[in-house]
């Protein structure tokens, strides 16, 4: 679901505006990562004060737990955090730029047609801007179906002949194509 922040970021201000934003975010990475940390640093904080505190009257118990830390440690050292974390990285970059190369991109489109289409008369204008205008409207119809924010500014096949994206014969073979389907 697409989520509009653009009301927010002309008020957010130099200082605190931006944590703000990060705050009111819904898919934010903080909110998924504080409680996460509350656990850790609440593990933490129950090992240090059992440490210093509880174990200090008990030096044998103490020199347990020392020798269980070192245990520990030494198996933190077989796999290399970085590594894995580099490998984390570059699959979420690329998973990202495969769903960025997936989008249709119209203006592209518009280029090779203005190469392989040439001429100034009316009447190549118009092949050259009706197709441009089937592939807009391809994209809209095909993104009202994952975007909330598109389905709600195109609810309907009236709204995209009133933008100037369909034709009202269009719209027409539109409406039969969903009574075929429907009926299927």
């Amino acid at each position: 679901m697409t989520i509009s922040y653009t009301h927010l970021s002309h008020t957010a201000g130099y200082v605190g505006g931006l944590t703000r934003l990060l705050f009111l975010w819904k898919g934010s990475l903080w909110k998924e990562i504080i409680p996460d940390f509350c656990l850790f640093f609440g593990l933490y904080a129950c090992l240090s004060v059992m440490y210093r505190l509880v174990l200090c009257e008990f030096e044998d118990r103490k020199i347990q737990y020392e020798l269980f830390c070192v245990y520990c440690e030494k198996f933190s050292k077989t796999i290399p955090i970085s590594f894995l974390l580099g490998f984390y990285v570059t699959q979420v970059v690329a998973r990202w730029w495969a769903q960025f190369m997936a989008l249709p991109w119209p203006d592209t489109l518009a280029r090779y047609l203005a190469v392989y289409m040439p001429g100034t008369d009316e009447v190549s204008r118009n092949y050259r801007r009706t197709i441009v205008r089937w592939v807009n409207l391809g994209n809209v119809m095909a993104l009202r179906l994952v975007s909330y924010k598109v389905m709600c500014r195109f609810p309907s096949y009236d709204h995209l002949v009133s933008s100037g994206l369909a034709t009202a014969r269009e719209r027409l073979h539109l409406d039969k194509l969903n009574d075929l389907v429907e009926d299927r």
